[in-house]
């Protein structure tokens, strides 16, 4: 027996291109989506590598500020050691960190130190004193040492008037610290809004030759 198909021939090909159409549809529409995920993806990763270059970006700009940082302290401490092996030269008796608080003592309220210079200058009176060596020595000649150089000390910064200058300069004359302290530089400067005045004071330090004061 025949089976008979009543179904038309062209109704059944309508609904093979339906179906095929539907699964072209359906192909497209995962590779658009591949594609929406793929680029969301591409996207987020973009962005944390962008992140990543700027922490690294950030990261080498503050060590280089640090750098910067440790190459000024290391200076300035070279600097501070070089001053403190200078004074520590001058005599047993005195070492920097009592000189710098003498100072920080003798300085008026209202001025403020921006430079603190210490320079030997060689002495050309006979006669100078004698001082005892640091270092351990064979013999009487080794331990006494001939003191041919005096120390300058030059003090620069800011105050507020000359009158603050005028104080400090006899402040130093008076200390046993120090001795013949004479202004330099007074002279008017803009500071922001405020004149100030800028000074330069030179003095010596007492225990050191032909200063005419003895420690």
């Amino acid at each position: 027996m025949r089976e008979i198909d009543f179904i038309p021939q062209w109704h059944t090909n309508s609904r093979r291109l339906r179906v095929r159409y539907r699964r072209q549809c359906v192909l497209i529409g995962c590779l658009v989506g591949g594609m929406v995920v793929g680029s969301l993806a591409l996207g987020l990763s973009v962005a944390h590598g962008q992140e990543a270059v700027d922490r690294t970006s950030h990261t080498r700009q503050a060590y280089e500020l640090i750098k910067q940082r440790h190459d000024q302290v290391r200076s300035q401490y070279t600097q501070l050691m070089d001053m403190r092996r200078t004074l520590d030269a001058l005599d047993p008796g005195i070492r920097l960190a009592a000189v710098l608080a003498e100072l920080t003592r003798l300085v008026p309220d209202r001025v403020m130190v921006a430079k603190l210079h210490v320079t030997a200058e060689p002495v050309s009176a006979p006669g100078a004193r004698t001082k005892l060596v640091l270092t351990a020595g064979e013999g009487e000649d080794n331990s006494l040492l001939r003191q041919t150089e005096q120390f300058k000390v030059v003090v620069s910064g800011l105050a507020a008037d000359p009158e603050c200058v005028t104080r400090l300069v006899a402040a130093l004359e008076e200390s046993d610290y120090f001795c013949r302290a004479s202004p330099g530089l007074l002279r008017n400067k803009t500071v922001g809004d405020r004149v100030v005045t800028e000074f330069e004071i030179a003095c010596y330090l007492a225990n050191s030759a032909s200063t005419g004061k003895e420690s």
